[in-house]
């Protein structure tokens, strides 16, 4: 600011004429800046070195359109800070060459970036990257801008589409879920099944689980001395909801009235809530490493074969257990029809499959300790589709969070791509069904899955608590 204040000086010091036309000065009239809040300028002029300056009247200054600020770019949602009040926002700023500058971010629902209906946090710092803006209502889209702000004007980023959360889903368990479990197989009690729904079990039921006590309270211990390739002759959890997007139903392996198979498989219930919360405390029997361990812990339809989440349990036989998370995305529509050769991620079981490993130094899952793992899910109508060399590449937009001591660690989606590209709820060749089948949940799957360690026999994990909701 001070170099344009010096041009104005310079371009405003001139020779004037006395009163008397007859003899020009030969002093200077000196002008002197006043005052300088951009766009004004008032500029005062004396002509002696005590004489007080008298003001101008302003003189307006606009900077040419070339002095705005570049538009920020990699503008991206922060999933792991954003709720279901606010926005959590990254961005990178352009060049600083121009005027000194500040960050405006803002939302509002169905807003260009120049709109007044907005919920804003401005005068943001130049060199700051990201930002939370609160105030936002739940279970709203909103349309969001970056926007970087001088002298000169205002630069907006390209608009991000924001989904705010509804689900408020517990992060931690503390119930006495088995206290009035006889001692001995789970089946059976309280709604918990590892038969499917015709009574049978065609693994090595009943596995290596049983409710047992632990320091005089009844807990359920189980591991994978015994595994299995089944899935709806599980452990699985009683059902609740079931939760799902708007259409979606309980497709499972039975009918529903549950006493006959059909085929192609009928729905067993259709959802009643967006919202599937799960939360599992745990502990290891042996308080020491037990090398091999491995346990599924699944939201899915109870009694059947379709998932929509995976999470597993690994003991990494050192210092705890990590985790092993599945989400589906891109997942092509073509992927049942097509050669694997080369496109192994285009096989229909593998499509689009994205795995993240979380080692135990992040969980703080120990031998030692009371460990808590929560999973929610929250159902979001539709699916994000985007096109690749002429196939048709699905997303979900379901937001999986799960938490591992009360701490975020992971933030995804579900399988809903899965099931929209390979429609699979009836048996191959692929594809079964035009309609896509939108998947619902009720349930948490706890599977051991092949190969078997049998000398974990009697080992394994104490699950202490255990907690399930469909919530409104």
């Amino acid at each position: 600011m001070w170099r344009l204040a010096l041009l104005l000086v310079l371009a405003l010091s001139v020779r004037a004429q006395d009163d008397d036309a007859d003899r020009l000065l030969t002093s200077v009239r000196q002008p002197v800046i006043l005052e300088a809040n951009l766009p004004n300028i008032t500029v005062g002029f004396k002509t002696g070195a005590s004489e007080p300056a008298a003001a101008s009247s302003p003189v307006t200054y606009s900077y040419p359109s070339e002095c705005q600020p570049p538009a920020p770019t990699d503008v991206a949602t922060d999933l792991f800070k954003s709720t279901g009040t606010s926005w959590a926002v990254t961005w990178t700023a352009g060049d600083k060459s121009k005027p000194e500058q500040t960050f405006t971010v803002q939302c509002g629902e169905n807003v260009q970036c120049n709109s007044t209906d907005v919920i804003s946090v401005a005068d943001i710092p130049y060199g700051t990257s990201e930002a939370v803006l609160s105030g936002l209502s739940a279970g709203v889209s909103y349309t969001c801008f970056v926007v970087a702000v001088n002298d000169a004007g205002r630069t907006c980023s390209s608009p991000v589409e924001y989904q705010t959360e509804i689900c408020d889903c517990p992060t931690t368990t503390d119930a006495n879920t088995f206290a009035n479990f006889t001692l001995g197989n789970i089946n059976g009690q309280s709604g918990w099944t590892m038969q499917d729904s015709f009574g049978n079990c065609v693994g090595n039921c009943p596995y290596d689980q049983a409710i047992t006590e632990y320091n005089g309270v009844n807990v359920w211990r189980v591991s994978n001395a015994q595994g299995t390739f089944g899935f709806s002759d599980v452990s699985t959890s009683p059902g609740v909801g079931p939760a799902g997007e708007t259409g979606a139903s309980l497709w499972n392996n039975y009918g529903t009235d549950n006493t006959k198979p059909f085929d192609p498989p009928q729905f067993g219930a259709s959802a009643t809530s967006s919202c599937f919360c799960s939360a599992m405390k745990f502990r290891s029997v042996t308080e020491a490493a037990q090398p091999g361990f491995s346990l599924e812990y699944t939201p899915a339809a109870k009694q059947s074969t379709w998932r929509m989440s995976f999470v597993e349990i690994n003991d990494n036989g050192v210092d705890g257990f990590d985790l092993k998370i599945q989400d589906r995305v891109n997942v092509s529509k073509n992927a049942a029809v097509n050669d694997c050769t080369g496109k192994p991620n285009n096989c229909p079981f593998g499509s689009g499959s994205n795995t993240t490993n979380v080692p135990s130094s992040a969980t703080g899952f120990g031998y030692n300790t009371d460990n808590v793992l929560a999973v929610s899910i929250e159902f979001r109508p539709g699916i994000i589709e985007t096109s690749d060399a002429g196939d048709t590449l699905y997303t979900g937009n379901d937001l999986v969070k799960i938490y591992a001591n009360g701490n975020l660690i992971f933030v995804g989606t579900t399988w809903e791509a899965y099931y929209y590209a390979l429609r699979p709820v009836v048996s191959p060749p692929w594809p079964a069904d035009p309609d896509p089948k939108k998947q619902a949940v009720n349930s948490i799957m706890f599977r051991a899955e092949k190969p078997s360690v049998p000398d974990l026999e009697g080992e394994g994990i104490y699950i202490t608590s255990f907690e399930q909701s469909a919530p409104n």
